[in-house]
């Protein structure tokens, strides 16, 4: 815990943890100091030791249940590294951290025993690693960069449920550019639609035999950009002309109310 403090030297106290292989603590010295790469090594190592008993095959039933906790435990906060990594650095990572973790757990399924007896239990444990790690993951990597690298190094994977995950991951990606694609089609014809009905509503007036302002006795020019106001009694104004926006005014002092189209 004296790690965590803010005022013990963090230099000392690399020192001390690596005197006593004290890998946990070396690991978040590392991260705290922004070393993610040695930190996500000094991971590996401790998630190796502890891959080393669990895959023993002499283990009991309540240590194997405890290093197992411990190893999903470490696992995590290496994930995390491994994401805060990809985070800073952007696609501009000098390694893929997050592929040493995808890595380093294709390493311990291939090392698991066939005949021991607790293959179940570190299987599901292994899975739910991986299952929490893409989930976390495809927030920060984009689909096509994990495409490749996991097919690759995971292409062997016996892990339970690990090609559904995967495959439902792809599907979701899938899925989502067909929305978005679909999306930005359907805002396109609805913006082109507003466009015509604006370009239709500002040439209304443009069939009125009159092609002056009634008001000020100028040329009504239509073009676009134009601004002008035609009413059905075939009165035309320019906008800056007139007050009334919504009746013609010279026909409002013959007493009639001629509403604008």
């Amino acid at each position: 815990m004296y790690i965590k403090k803010k005022y013990y030297p963090i230099k000392t106290s690399l020192d001390i943890c690596r005197r006593h292989k004290v890998n946990h603590a070396i690991a978040y010295l590392y991260k705290h100091t922004g070393s993610y790469t040695e930190s996500i090594d000094t991971y590996i190592i401790l998630l190796n030791d502890i891959a080393n008993d669990f895959l023993d095959m002499k283990i009991s039933d309540e240590d194997l249940k405890a290093r197992l906790s411990e190893y999903s435990k470490y696992f995590n906060k290496a994930v995390k590294v491994s994401i805060k990594y990809r985070v800073c650095a952007g696609k501009n990572e000098e390694q893929k951290l997050w592929l040493l973790l995808l890595n380093h757990v294709h390493e311990i399924v291939r090392k698991i025993p066939k005949e021991s007896q607790n293959i179940g239990v570190i299987i599901r444990t292994l899975s739910n690693c991986v299952e929490k790690f893409l989930s976390l993951l495809m927030e920060y990597v984009e689909m096509e960069e994990l495409l490749i690298p996991i097919a690759e190094t995971c292409g062997e994977f016996k892990i339970a449920n690990f090609k559904e995950l995967f495959n439902t991951a792809i599907i979701s990606y899938v899925l989502q550019e067909r929305i978005l694609s679909s999306a930005k089609e359907l805002l396109a014809k609805q913006v082109l639609t507003g466009f015509n009905t604006l370009i239709r509503e500002r040439h209304k007036g443009i069939l009125v035999n009159v092609q002056e302002c009634v008001k000020c006795n100028m040329p009504i020019e239509v073009t676009i950009g134009t601004e002008f106001m035609p009413f059905s009694c075939g009165h035309v104004y320019h906008v800056e002309c007139t007050s009334c926006f919504n009746e013609c005014e010279v026909c409002l002092l013959t007493g009639k109310r001629i509403l604008i189209y």
